[in-house]
């Protein structure tokens, strides 16, 4: 009787104890997102998954320069907004170099300058307007010849 007496706090004990390690097992499936049935070595290989997951974000946290990981979604989206601004300014670029027929960039911002600069489209107005003048001058004093007869323009000729 005293044998059966001391083994029920023994049993009472054990079985407590494997509750616990029941308990310890659940949560720690859950905390790996594990299935509820998993086996310690899917838990381990998850384990050593979540450790390169660590490693990876830490060389990520140390690369853009964050001093937690909350920094860096921040850090990524000013990341990929700088990434955006210079494709579209590469963009820009060549859409000016097509407009402005230019080979390099190192002459897109002189002829950008001059289709931009107020004298020299004065100038070049100027310059078409000149060179329109002595072309109608020009084919007036054609005209005029023809007009004259051919005693005048013979004079004129020699």
């Amino acid at each position: 009787a005293a044998d059966v007496e001391a083994s029920e706090p023994q049993e009472s004990a054990l079985r407590q104890q494997a509750e616990l390690w029941a308990e310890a097992w659940r949560t720690l499936v859950e905390d790996l997102r594990m299935p509820s049935n998993a086996t310690p070595s899917d838990c381990a290989s998850r384990v050593r998954e979540l450790r390169a997951e660590a490693v990876v974000l830490k060389g990520l946290l140390q690369q853009l320069r964050c001093q937690t990981s909350h920094d860096l979604p921040q850090r990524v989206t000013s990341l990929l907004q700088l990434c955006d601004e210079r494709l579209a300014s590469q963009r820009i670029v060549e859409a000016l170099q097509k407009l402005l027929r230019v080979e390099g960039i190192a002459e897109v911002l002189p002829a950008l300058k001059d289709v931009l600069d107020i004298g020299a489209l004065r100038r070049r107005a100027a310059a078409s307007a000149a060179v329109t003048a002595a072309a109608a001058h020009t084919s007036e004093g054609l005209r005029s010849d023809k007009t004259l007869g051919p005693a005048v323009a013979a004079e004129a000729g020699a």
